[in-house]
């Protein structure tokens, strides 16, 4: 008797891996896009959509992802020249431009996917534009005073340590 199998070990743990990624795809907090070689967009999930302001993944597929980015086509040949060149690109910060006009700082990463058939690039974007506001809005630091005298009891238990250890 044989009994034929059409997943082996190997590929039962390749569906866990495919379900985990689609789920993080899917429901992710951060926007993932990609595209293929041109930068054409191919597919992105419900936080890319939120963060364009885009009504829905038929309005973007299809169309640049230049068209998103501040800076247009400087920052997507940065992108994509770089993912292309290394492999991959991580923390570039840009600004994201909605549909209507609404642009959110974001600290993306690109890497290239060496798929022979069909090379592509895929895009996680991560919206910073509230820890921006928490950084601008944080108050201011002590006067120089606070941080001098601080500065000056540390170096002198710090002499003191080294006097009794010489002793």
């Amino acid at each position: 008797l044989c009994r034929l199998s059409a997943k082996s070990d190997h590929d039962a743990g390749s569906d866990v891996l495919t379900q985990s990624l689609m789920g993080l795809f899917n429901s992710g907090g951060d926007a993932i896009v990609f595209t293929n070689r041109d930068g054409q967009i191919t597919a992105a999930n419900e936080a890319f959509l939120g963060l364009t302001d885009a009504s829905g993944i038929a309005k973007t597929k299809g169309r640049s992802l230049a068209d998103f980015l501040h800076r247009g086509s400087i920052d997507m040949r940065v992108l994509l020249d770089n993912a292309a060149r290394a492999g991959k690109m991580n923390m570039y910060a840009t600004r994201v431009v909605g549909e209507f006009g609404s642009q959110r700082h974001v600290e993306m990463s690109a890497t290239y996917l060496t798929d022979e058939l069909h090379p592509a690039y895929a895009f996680v974007m991560r919206d910073v534009s509230r820890a921006e506001a928490v950084r601008i809005t944080d108050p201011p630091a002590k006067n120089d005073t606070d941080t001098k005298s601080v500065r000056e009891l540390v170096g002198g238990v710090f002499a003191v340590v080294l006097f009794n250890r010489a002793e």
